[in-house]
């Protein structure tokens, strides 16, 4: 490529240097020319006026000959400049607007290697780094609209997943609820009627019979019979409440959450605090139902592992959301490790907590830590679907 730019400068500055060398030609031969008219004035040979035509020929053979030199130098000059400067500028240009415009494959080609191929250089390596980087920013395009279809995938994917967890949690509490009525209506009542008829035939035998009698033995075993059956009333009596506490349809979250951490806690020696501040409302079923099974799994918690003096239960009624609050003075736990540890149903019922929570846009919070008590928080929306309407609360 060097070679190649100077044969073209060394060509095309021929023109100038032949021009420049007709300049001195004339320039000499006139020089020559009025040296021979001096010589034959001196010798009077030639008058002055005799060859006064012939100066006035050679001024006029010189200025032509001036005047072509500096049209043909200009000429070459302009030709020169034109090749070398003007061309090569043009179509840099033109690559420059073509960039600009958007083509990203355009290159320039200049062959040299002074300022204008530098420029050139430069100009291509720009464009070459332009290409790189449409070519990342398209990849990076199309890798977005990837992770967005991915996105609205998992979307909906998530959105199916809440769909069947309400459909199943619906469909438990409608089972829990169907159990435990069947348990109330059929074997409590049976069992209830079992005892009646045993004290029944306890009273009857125990007029007749004498303690070491046969009625008398009789008696006794009707006792032990009768403290059994008492239990197991007993037993069904706590299941049924455990599948579905008919306190919380006819009096409300606050009271069943408050009969629910007092029988389930006192017996086990702790002081249970309760609180309700706020404008206690009913809520829509399926929201009551919810925030009751998070209290219950945070107070089964307390009861089961916390091994707690003082447990306190806090429900805040907000404008739009109620707050709960489970918090006691127990032994405390590694939440990390609870629910990203090896044991895969060791975070169950804190999974749960989050679940029920999530179904109506709320979430679930838990604090804790060796020695230092388990607090459960949990935000529910009582807005849109939570609330039920006044009819609907006249109803219940």
């Amino acid at each position: 490529m060097l070679r190649a730019s100077l044969r073209g400068k060394v060509l095309w500055g021929v023109l100038p240097a032949f021009a420049l060398v007709l300049v001195l030609f004339a320039f000499l031969e006139q020089s020559a020319h009025r040296a021979i008219m001096i010589d034959l004035i001196g010798t009077g040979a030639a008058r002055p006026a005799d060859l006064a035509p012939h100066l006035a020929s050679d001024r006029r053979q010189l200025i032509v000959a001036l005047i072509t030199a500096l049209a043909v130098g200009g000429a070459a000059l302009a030709v020169v400049l034109e090749r070398l400067v003007v061309k090569p500028l043009l179509r840099l240009s033109t690559d420059v607007r073509a960039l600009a415009q958007g083509d990203l494959s355009r290159r320039s080609v200049v062959d040299s290697a002074d300022e204008l191929g530098q420029l050139a250089g430069a100009f291509n390596r720009m464009a070459d780094g332009l290409a790189e980087r449409d070519q990342l920013a398209e990849q990076v395009r199309r890798r977005k609209l990837e992770l967005e279809d991915l996105y609205a995938a998992l979307r909906e994917k998530e959105a199916a997943r809440a769909h069947l967890l309400k459909s199943v949690i619906d469909a438990q509490e409608a089972e829990r609820k169907r159990v435990a009525r069947q348990l109330h209506d059929e074997l409590a009542q049976s069992l209830t009627g079992l005892v009646m008829n045993l004290d029944a035939a306890q009273a009857a035998l125990g007029v007749k019979g004498e303690p070491g009698t046969t009625p008398g033995r009789l008696v006794d075993q009707l006792t032990r019979t009768r403290e059994i059956v008492a239990q197991v009333l007993e037993q069904t009596r706590h299941l049924i409440l455990e599948l579905r506490p008919t306190m919380l349809d006819d009096l409300g979250l606050v009271s069943a959450l408050r009969w629910y951490a007092e029988k389930l806690l006192a017996p086990l020696g702790a002081i249970v605090t309760f609180q309700a501040v706020g404008d206690p409302r009913r809520l829509s079923p399926a929201l009551e139902t919810a925030a009751f099974r998070i209290g219950q799994e945070a107070i089964n918690n307390v009861a089961l592992h916390s091994r707690a003096t003082k447990v306190q239960v806090q429900l805040v009624w907000d404008d739009d959301r109620i707050a709960l609050e489970v918090s006691d003075n127990g032994r405390g736990f590694d939440v990390a490790r609870v629910r990203h540890g090896g044991d895969p149903t060791a975070g169950l019922g804190l999974l749960g907590m989050q679940e029920r929570a999530e179904m109506f846009a709320g979430r679930v919070e838990v604090y804790s830590g060796a020695g230092r008590g388990t607090t459960v928080r949990a935000w529910l929306p009582t807005s849109g679907a939570g609330r039920i309407d006044a009819d609907a609360r006249a109803d219940r």
